[in-house]
């Protein structure tokens, strides 16, 4: 499924065109960063303007958190989390 249809298909269930915007971004994320590197994700999406910038970067941070599973960050993910928010933190 290409993105113009996964975009129809979000907003046909009801998805903001921001959260749109978002799955956009972190899907383009993925196939410009080289090698798929976390950081190259991290970096790419650092730069992400708006609201849907700020939404793909939480949804980013989310799944290296999962990844870790608890473990301590370290090397290029720890890098990959300082550039993107921890919602928690913010006021």
């Amino acid at each position: 499924m290409g993105a113009d249809a996964t975009s129809r298909v979000l907003r046909a269930a009801g998805s903001t065109t921001e959260e749109v915007a978002a799955v956009d971004l972190l899907s383009g994320a993925r196939n410009v960063s080289p090698q798929n590197s976390i950081l190259g994700r991290a970096r790419t999406l650092s730069d992400a303007p708006g609201r849907p910038g700020y939404l793909a970067r939480v949804v980013a941070r989310a799944s290296i958190e999962d990844l870790l599973d608890g473990a301590r960050p370290e090397g290029e993910t720890l890098a990959a989390l300082a550039l993107l928010p921890d919602p928690r933190l913010m006021t």
